[in-house]
């Protein structure tokens, strides 16, 4: 089976994502809760996710565990006007937290 085989079989088999974290006046799903999500239907489809940063841009994309294949899905920038002028380490990790969270959700339809 090809990777858009694969994928398209996976993303079949997502599951609902339920918003049970409050903050910033509105409820949200977390990281961790969205690749909960997402990981058991790729990995039965012998399929993972990668997230790098690269040239100051993340990508988000899935590759096939069998033949090593790959496709980008989604690709942001990371570094944003508030967080490049933050000296704040944890708002810059919660920045980067964020930006996985909807690139995710992004790249596999959430």
């Amino acid at each position: 089976m090809k990777i858009y085989q694969k994928l398209i079989a996976a993303k079949s088999k997502f599951p609902d994502i339920v918003k049970n974290v409050s903050g910033f006046g509105y409820k949200y799903a977390n990281l961790s809760q969205v690749i909960e999500a997402i990981s058991e239907p790729l990995w039965n489809e012998k399929l993972d996710f990668y997230q790098t940063v690269k040239e100051g841009k993340m990508q988000t994309g899935v590759i096939d565990c069998e033949t090593g294949d790959k496709i980008e899905l989604v690709e942001f920038e990371v570094v944003s006007a508030t967080i490049a002028k933050s000296t704040d380490i944890q708002a810059l990790g919660g920045g980067i937290t964020y930006i996985r969270r909807y690139s995710l959700m992004l790249a596999f339809g959430l």
